[in-house]
């Protein structure tokens, strides 16, 4: 089932995908016509919002039924309004008077019909916790919301779903994956004894260059099955962490080294050498070139994994500097970072599965642990560094990203102990004083939850609509 959604609500968007539980839904393109849109996709089902404010909902609407009547549309618009609803019955539909979503389709024109339990006006809801029986679905078809046969599919959906693993459960399938992968990765990787250095750099090169095609193989065959997609794609993920093994086995064969010889191959993850530089930036191409080729997130883990590696080793590499020269590392992985994050942020503009995680959590390493290094006798920089700590936790917010939140935590966290152990380390006030901040945040917080729906709106008025296009759309 092909879903599209019409909706740039900053607040109505989150709850729409939380929602899908995980099911794949396309966004509209702002400027994009969403009949267009609908048609160029073959969507079967439409979300939009009959209150947007940057097109005509109504037309719209009117516009994806005349030219592919099949396609489902689901309507959202608050109760309160009243002329929105006149608007859709003055085109030829009915409706009904409830707190719920309009559904407009079905095969009597158009019937607008309270759906689903999710407004941008009502948050008390939570379709996340539901559980569907078959029951269900034959009541919404004697109320015409569905037909039989989308009742059937979608029944057929739901099953399928539940039988097999999917990215967004957390189940002893996708551990048992996962932990396999991992175990492989660990013993081709870090846990590498000197055991293989025997081998010689032939021998090493030829049976990591075999382990990785077998992985490769494999790894498409799971993934071609949609049962045993994460498998194959797990597999993928594991020959292009085998590309330092294979590298690191052509050089030691061949003495060719970018910088000195860095010695056995087990130093590649705890020494920073300029000799591994050639290893990861064969791994950065070997992982991009897998993505071209399969669409699967985790594949993004070891090309972020090998940038954060690359921030520090670029110094001996490419400058024959010390890796230890502190000031120069620390700038150099203040770059990285940056323009880790910097892609991160594209990525997430760009893919509908997350893509960006990982390099959101090595880039967030790179520059957050660069800048929390750094010493400053200043108190006004201490201060800076607290409040671009609490800039990462308001980015968490706004970009969705809970790595922002963990990190800026511990920075505001590292700045209050230094206010506690060094600034007022005999003051008596300093804790109640931190005691009332922890607690007005708690009843700040405890007023917005009260009030959300109110906040939420206004907050949401105050930002502008090329802020909102900026910001990654919301996943569940």
């Amino acid at each position: 089932m092909k879903i599209v959604a019409a909706i740039h609500d900053l607040m109505f968007s989150s709850k729409v995908n939380a929602a899908a539980q995980g099911k794949p839904i396309s966004w509209v393109p702002r400027g994009t016509a969403p009949a267009d849109y609908v048609a160029k996709e073959k969507a079967d089902v439409l979300l939009i919002d009959l209150d947007a404010r940057h097109f005509d909902a109504i037309a719209a609407v009117r516009a994806v039924k005349a030219a592919q009547p099949a396609t489902v549309v689901i309507g959202y618009v608050g109760h309160e309004k009243t002329e929105i609803i006149e608007a859709a019955r003055a085109a030829g539909a009915s409706c009904s008077r409830r707190r719920d979503p309009l559904r407009v389709g079905g095969g009597c024109g158009w019937e607008i019909r309270a759906c689903w339990s999710l407004t941008p006006h009502r948050r008390d809801t939570d379709p996340r916790g539901m559980q569907i029986e078959r029951e269900d679905l034959d009541e919404a078809v004697r109320q015409r919301i569905v037909d039989p046969q989308q009742a059937a599919e979608l029944w057929t959906f739901l099953g399928e779903r539940e039988r097999g693993p999917s990215h967004g459960r957390f189940n002893g399938i996708n551990v048992a994956y996962y932990l396999g992968a991992l175990i492989v990765v660990a013993a081709m990787g870090w846990l590498m004894n000197l055991g293989w250095e025997s081998f010689g750099g032939a021998g090493i090169f030829i049976i990591s260059a075999l382990y990785a095609v077998c992985f490769v193989f494999a790894g498409r065959t799971l993934y071609a099955t949609s049962e045993t997609r994460i498998p194959g794609g797990l597999l993928y993920t594991v020959a292009v962490c085998m590309t330092p093994l294979v590298v690191y086995g052509l050089e030691r064969w061949t003495g060719v080294w970018m910088d000195a010889d860095p010695g056995n191959y087990r130093g590649f993850f705890p020494w920073i050498k300029g000799g591994w530089f050639a290893m990861e930036a064969a791994t950065v191409l070997a992982g991009l070139f897998a993505l071209r080729k399969v669409k699967f997130p985790f594949l993004v883990a070891p090309i972020a994994f090998v940038l954060w590696f690359m921030s520090m080793d670029v110094l001996p590499a490419l400058f024959h500097a010390s890796p230890w020269s502190g000031d120069l590392m620390r700038q150099v992985s203040i770059v990285f970072g940056l323009a880790m994050l910097f892609i991160a942020f594209q990525v997430d503009h760009r893919t509908e599965e997350d893509y960006a995680f990982w390099l959101y959590l090595f880039g967030m390493t790179a520059f957050w642990g660069a800048i929390t290094s750094m010493d400053s006798h200043s108190e006004l920089a201490r201060f800076g560094y607290c409040a671009l700590n609490a800039g990462f936790i308001v980015a968490s917010v706004l970009l969705r990203r809970r790595v922002l939140l963990v990190f800026g935590s511990i920075g505001v966290n590292l700045y209050l102990g230094h206010l506690a152990f060094v600034v007022f380390e005999h003051s008596k006030l300093f804790p109640f004083v931190l005691t009332l901040l922890g607690l007005s945040i708690i009843a700040s917080a405890v007023g917005y939850q009260r009030n959300r729906d109110r906040i939420d709106g206004r907050v949401a008025s105050w930002i502008p609509e090329w802020l909102v296009a900026l910001l990654p759309p919301a996943r569940a």
